[in-house]
């Protein structure tokens, strides 16, 4: 897995994206869980996040929540028909006996969720390379 941290070029060179991408986050919150704070910063953490099957080896990550991140945004910079595997995958944090839940995304699609409440991995990258732009908004 490679992860470059972009948010000040996306901020610098991407205005009108990372806008609407930040503008985007904050009404998800509003009207599903109100937990970004109004008067206070929130602090995004934006990464281009590349995973490939490389020398027999898949590329994954593991079952994880992220820290203090009230919104995440994963957003599918690489066409299905590019890489095998790479599913979208969610569970409750709180409970290890809920099941799974399996997003498959096309090109472009996007899924916001509560980054620091759910699971969240994906499926091993077995063939090719599945390229993703992810957004953390937390609020420390």
């Amino acid at each position: 897995m490679k992860v470059v941290h972009m948010e000040l070029p996306l901020r610098a060179h991407g205005h009108g994206l990372y806008t609407k991408l930040m503008t985007t986050m904050a009404w998800a919150d509003a009207m599903l869980w109100q937990k970004l704070p109004r008067s206070e910063v929130t602090y995004p953490e934006v990464e281009y996040i590349v995973y490939e099957a490389k020398d027999g080896i898949p590329g994954s990550i593991e079952p994880h929540v992220d820290n203090h991140a009230a919104v995440t945004i994963v957003v599918l910079l690489t066409d299905p028909s590019e890489f095998e595997g790479g599913m979208n995958c969610f569970a409750s944090a709180d409970s290890e006996d809920d099941p799974a839940r399996h997003v498959t995304l096309g090109l472009g699609d996007a899924v916001l969720f509560r980054g620091e409440k759910l699971r969240h991995w994906i499926t091993p990258v077995t063939k090719g390379k599945r390229v993703i732009l992810q957004i953390e908004l937390s609020r420390v």
